[in-house]
């Protein structure tokens, strides 16, 4: 009677091995999405849900952490335009009186 007991839970742990692989895969994936999707709110909330008071609070004095606040949460510094070409100036001058 034991050793049925014995070969009927050997089977069961045994056959389900795919299935815990499976599992694993599952949870492994799904956690992951969470994670991710944890950072990102934390992101958000940090980067444009914070006041202006509790900026100053946490990075007002000093310089490093503000720094690294923002590499973080500043959006990229464009990129200057081009100069516009200068127009030509008049070969003559304009009378004094008027145009």
């Amino acid at each position: 009677m034991q050793s049925r007991l014995l070969i009927l839970v050997l089977a069961a742990l045994l056959g389900g091995c795919a299935q815990f692989d499976a599992g694993q895969a599952a949870v492994r994936e799904y956690g992951a999405r969470a994670a991710d999707d944890t950072r990102e709110s934390a992101e958000w909330a940090l980067c444009n849900g914070i006041t202006v008071g509790a900026w100053r609070r946490a990075y007002g004095a000093d310089p490093e952490r503000a720094r690294g606040w923002s590499q973080l949460c500043a959006p990229p510094a464009a990129q200057p335009l081009p100069e516009a070409p200068m127009p030509a100036r008049p070969a003559t001058p304009l009378p004094a009186g008027g145009s």
